[in-house]
């Protein structure tokens, strides 16, 4: 199933509380660290960031963008359209197939992003005039795509709640560093998020790999 908005701070505590690392209801200290940021709002900004894609999740409207091109092959437009309807060079509307094409080919059908143009037929000029600069502007939807695929919903639930781990793993343990159970220590040394190893270092790890594997990547040329 897909989407369609990012996860809140609701489905935040629901996941913290579902690992045992926060009480239901929250301890007052609990609330005042979860009260502390938008821990959900810096996760979906660091998304965005990290995947080039900004916005991620499609805006509700179309817009327009304003770029450059030399005409000597393609342009990035520096992210995702998840649809584009009119593409103006120089004062002047192109046609699809004719002017330019959207890559990755087949994006749209194939349900993902466009994030090049590529010039072709009579706009493009040959040999290429690197020193010839042109206005273009580019009208679309702009985005990843318009619902969050449940890998990328939990993958940004998970980031929102990494930073929280090693305080919430220090009020849960009372500030115990090690505990011995015959012989098996744990040692614990969860301060202000600087540890790296702590009551939910498992968990930590176990997030971290999965947010990695879900995490898109912008098509770009070879």
């Amino acid at each position: 199933m897909s989407k369609a908005a990012y996860p809140t701070t609701s489905d935040l505590l629901t996941l913290l509380q579902g690992i045992g690392a926060v009480d239901n209801p929250p301890s007052e200290a609990q609330q005042t660290l979860l009260d502390s940021q938008d821990f959900v709002q810096e996760a979906i900004d660091l998304w965005e960031r990290e995947t080039g894609y900004i916005p991620f999740l499609a805006d509700a409207l179309g817009s327009t963008w304003d770029f450059e091109s030399d005409l000597s092959g393609c342009v990035d437009l520096k992210g995702g359209f998840v649809s584009i309807s009119t593409v103006n060079l120089n004062g002047t509307d192109r046609i699809l197939n004719r002017d330019y094409r959207t890559m990755p080919r087949n994006a749209v059908a194939e349900l993902k992003p466009i994030t090049y143009l590529e010039w072709c037929g009579p706009v493009r000029p040959f040999p290429p005039l690197p020193d010839r600069v042109a206005s273009l502007q580019v009208t679309g939807v702009r985005g990843y795509s318009v619902l969050l695929k449940d890998s990328h919903w939990n993958a940004i639930l998970r980031l929102a709640g990494l930073p929280l781990l090693p305080d919430l793993a220090t009020l849960r343990t009372g500030g115990l560093l090690k505990k011995r159970e015959g012989d098996v220590e744990e040692t614990y040394t969860s301060t202000s998020g600087t540890s790296t190893n702590h009551l939910y270092s498992g968990i930590e790890t176990a997030w971290r790999l999965s947010i990695k594997g879900s995490m898109p990547k912008r098509f770009r040329l070879a």
